[in-house]
């Protein structure tokens, strides 16, 4: 009489790897992205974008458009980074923990230089890229 050994051991195999990849997912979109930034950095740095586009506003009203970054959010006002309503502020940059070290490619987010002050986003003359640069 033969007996199907090896059905439960692929059954196994199967959810095994089903959960791998559902973990594996779950990782990806909610915060790894592989690339160094957090989710929630993500966001504050959007909502900084927005609130110097906007003059200032609230984040309630930020996320209406980004509601990827629900509950995410560091900030609750654009007056947090020293922007008034109506244009008329001057946004300065949040706390940053990271940022771009020297000779790399600039301008695409809105992460400070490294070394800063003396290191800013500045187009480099032989490849008219902009680059962290003294």
């Amino acid at each position: 009489m033969m007996r199907a050994v090896a059905v439960p051991y692929i059954i196994a195999l199967i959810l095994g790897v089903a959960v791998i990849g559902l973990v594996g997912y779950w990782f990806v979109t909610t915060g790894g992205k592989f690339g160094g930034q957090s989710a929630k950095t993500i966001c504050d740095n959007k909502f900084l974008q927005w609130c110097i586009t906007q003059g200032g506003g609230k984040f309630t009203d930020f996320v209406k458009s980004n509601t990827e970054c629900t509950g995410l959010g560091s900030y609750t006002d654009c007056s947090e980074f020293g922007s008034s309503g109506g244009g008329t502020g001057s946004p300065q940059q949040p706390p940053q923990t990271e940022c771009i070290p020297n000779g790399q490619q600039c301008g695409l987010t809105s992460l400070p230089c490294c070394n800063s002050p003396p290191f800013s986003c500045k187009v480099e003359q032989s490849s008219q890229i902009q680059k962290c640069l003294p």
